[in-house]
C-alpha cells in the first residue's frame, strides 16, 4: 500500500485529501481544508500546502514519512493581478466574481436558509430566507420570473 495524497490550491482554499493506493484501487483516508496562503501560484502557498497536509495526516493517523506520492492542481490565478500564462484574451461578464468572498471557505455564510423547491415557492408563507432549488426542466427566464414574483411577495 502506498499514501497518496492530493493536494488543490484554490483561490480562496487549499484542499488536502489523503488515500492510500493499492494498484488502481484508492481507499480514502482524510481530508483537511485551510484558506489559501499568499496568491494562488507563487511559493507563499508553502505554508498553507504544508498546515493543510499536516492536519490531513493527523486525521488519518498518519506523518509525512508515510507519504509515497503527492499530486497538486496546477495553481495558476483564474483572475486578479497576476497570471501564470500569457493572456491573449480576457471576456469578463457581468456575474463575474459577483459575491465572491474568500473570507468565507466553500461559500460558508454566502448562501444561508431553507431550501425550497421552485414549484412550492407559489405557496410559502414568509418564514426566514430562502435557498431555491430548480433544474433543468424550466428556461432561464422562466426560473428568474417565478424568483422576481416571490421576491416581492415573501
Amino acid at each position: 500500500m502506498q499514501l497518496v495524497a492530493g493536494i488543490d490550491i484554490g483561490n480562496a482554499t487549499t484542499e488536502v485529501a489523503l488515500a492510500e493506493s493499492s494498484g488502481a484501487q484508492l481507499n480514502f483516508l482524510a481530508s483537511s481544508i485551510i484558506p489559501t496562503t499568499g496568491i494562488k501560484g507563487t511559493k507563499e502557498n508553502l505554508a498553507g500546502i504544508f498546515q493543510a497536509l499536516t492536519a490531513a495526516l493527523k486525521s488519518g493517523g498518519r506523518s509525512m514519512t508515510d507519504l509515497s506520492q503527492i499530486c497538486i492542481n496546477e495553481a495558476a490565478p483564474v483572475i486578479g493581478d497576476v497570471a501564470m500564462e500569457t493572456i491573449t484574451e480576457t471576456v469578463i461578464t457581468e456575474s463575474t466574481m459577483i459575491g465572491h468572498n474568500p473570507a468565507t471557505p466553500g461559500g460558508l455564510g454566502v448562501g444561508v436558509g431553507t431550501t425550497i423547491l421552485i414549484a412550492d415557492l407559489v405557496t410559502a408563507v414568509e418564514s426566514g430566507p430562502y435557498i431555491v432549488v430548480a433544474d433543468r426542466s424550466l428556461p432561464y427566464d422562466e426560473i428568474a420570473r417565478q424568483l422576481n414574483a416571490a421576491a416581492s411577495r415573501l
